[in-house]
């Protein structure tokens, strides 16, 4: 995500914005679901991970051991 470190410290992100998101999200999605927007959002989800598999000039980041901890 090109956020981090940018105007939100890479500790915020880990620490609380990531854990929200992992506690909240199921339940997100199973009262919207219904809606063509979340639809719409988990398709282009979908859509582009799928491209970033097939896409050879992808690499993954490599992370300095510190922000793992």
């Amino acid at each position: 995500m090109l956020f981090i470190g940018t105007t939100t410290p890479l500790s915020f992100v880990r620490d609380v914005l990531f854990p929200y998101a992992v506690a909240h999200t199921r339940k997100y999605l199973e009262e919207t679901w219904t809606r063509d927007s979340t639809k719409d959002v988990v398709f282009q989800l979908l859509k582009q991970r799928k491209s970033d598999e097939t896409d050879a000039t992808l690499q993954p980041p490599t992370l300095d051991a510190q922000l793992l901890e």
